[in-house]
């Protein structure tokens, strides 16, 4: 079954038919017919505890069939994987960690912000949430978030970042408090909260409702770009060749008019040194920071023993840097590595820091239009890139390329990874409530390029 996010929540497209996955309903609502999902006959019923499936349908923010809950999923197990657009019925599975059916809702014993808790896990929410504020003490104010309930209907919560641990598998999620309407029954159950679907964004889990049993699979910790880092270069220069010449002179211009050569430029995202080059070239001191040491390899190998460069191997969020750059860069599509709203702030935030007062940011965001495929083959190039929406501005990206060598080795790039659009008025309000400036907007002078250009400074 082709699995999809619509507003956060899981569904299954069967057909033409959208169908809501929902793990935290323990009855399966629709017009009282019977489903075909993969070869297994479901039954919907009309209504639960009074309220119809016409009545909750008018609460969901997009069009589905139905909802299939618990109810038709407890004599097998499930996978989902949001990653790969997957839901499969499984095995049941003889080993795992632990789970228990509560009111016919799984509960998944977890650490939320190291605190030890019980959460019905629910795919049918689109985030994490807590019944007890206090379980979010010194985590980081969000925003307020406005979510809906089948039942309830719309409701706006305080939003939080935290820290979410369900046996070892550790993201950070944002996280939200229940509504009033839900607390009596969450107290009286013994629940702390929800794990939504923000939890398992990365990776596969498999339910088995029967033995009381889930596991998350072997995750893939690939780097993008790590494995084919020898090819890169030739991939996207066969690609956008001219263009890509265009922004990197264009921004390399700009950097020149912000800052001194003899000052320090932080280049989040270097890859292979596309902008890191040019301001090594012109006297900048460069420290270029990527996850993919495969990336960083190929830079160091470009400019071997450079006094002027630093190398970084880690993800920005990671960077602990305080006050020690003039500028920072951070161009070609980086920000859309970034999944979640916790990502974007952390990111930022560790750009912010490590930023000298009055230090400047130039970073681009992604145009919807850009996440697009491309493919095209001449002689020595065989490019196959397609990006596939997810749902919830999310896009699988996979890669299937292969680039001959003057010597007719082939060298070839197979992998495949997730990345996302940002509305912009979440990317700004993200940046300014860290205390960046929005100093100029520069999209502009960047016109063509598929992505909005920003001059942030910090205040």
């Amino acid at each position: 079954m082709k699995a999809i996010l619509k507003q956060g929540v899981l569904c299954v497209q069967c057909n033409s038919d959208t169908i809501i996955l929902d793990t935290g309903s323990p009855v399966s609502l629709g017009t009282g017919s019977v489903l075909d999902l993969d070869g297994i006959s479901i039954q919907t019923h009309r209504s639960i505890l009074g309220h119809t499936w016409q009545s909750v349908e008018e609460t969901i923010p997009f069009s589905a069939t139905a909802l299939v809950g618990t109810d038709q999923i407890g004599d097998r197990s499930i996978c989902i994987d949001i990653q790969k657009q997957y839901a499969t019925w499984g095995e049941l599975l003889n080993s795992g960690s632990p789970l228990e059916m509560i009111s016919g809702v799984p509960v998944i014993p977890a650490m939320l912000n190291g605190k030890s808790g019980h959460f019905f896990f629910d795919t049918g929410a689109s985030i994490c949430y807590v019944a007890n504020e206090s379980f979010l003490d010194g985590c980081e104010f969000v925003d307020h978030y406005e979510d809906f309930h089948p039942i309830l209907g719309k409701f706006t919560t305080k939003l939080f970042s935290a820290s979410l641990n369900m046996n070892e598998n550790i993201a950070n999620v944002d996280t939200g408090i229940l509504p009033n309407a839900l607390l009596s029954m969450m107290n009286a159950l013994g629940i702390d909260g929800i794990i939504g679907t923000n939890s398992i964004l990365s990776g596969e889990i498999q339910l088995d409702l029967t033995n009381h049993l889930y596991v998350f699979a072997d995750a893939d910790n690939g780097v993008p770009h790590d494995s084919w880092a020898h090819c890169y270069d030739e991939l996207f220069e066969a690609s956008f060749g001219s263009m890509l010449s265009h922004i990197t002179g264009l921004t390399v211009e700009l950097v020149s008019g912000l800052s001194e050569p003899s000052e320090s430029i932080l280049d989040v995202g270097a890859g292979t040194g596309r902008i890191s080059g040019p301001l090594l070239q012109r006297g900048f001191y460069v420290s270029a920071l990527d996850p993919s040491a495969g990336m960083l390899n190929h830079l160091r190998n470009r400019f071997p023993d450079h006094s002027n460069l630093e190398l970084l191997h880690q993800p920005i969020a990671h960077l602990k840097a305080n006050e020690r750059f003039n500028g920072a860069l951070c161009v070609f599509t980086v920000s859309s590595y970034w999944l979640d709203e916790a990502t974007l702030r952390d990111s930022l935030s560790a750009i912010y820091n490590a930023l000298l007062p009055g230090g400047w940011l130039i970073i681009d965001r992604t145009l919807r239009d850009a996440f697009a495929s491309t493919q095209f083959q001449t002689e020595k190039i065989q490019r196959q890139a397609t990006v596939e929406t997810l749902g919830d501005d999310i896009y699988r990206f996979t890669e299937k390329s292969k680039v001959i060598s003057s010597s007719n080795n082939i060298a070839e790039a197979n992998e495949s990874f997730l990345i996302r659009f940002w509305q912009e008025d979440i990317f700004l309000d993200h940046a300014l409530s860290i205390g960046f400036k929005l100093e100029q907007d520069l999209s502009h002078d960047f016109a063509g390029s598929g992505a909005s250009f920003y001059l942030l400074r910090k205040i």
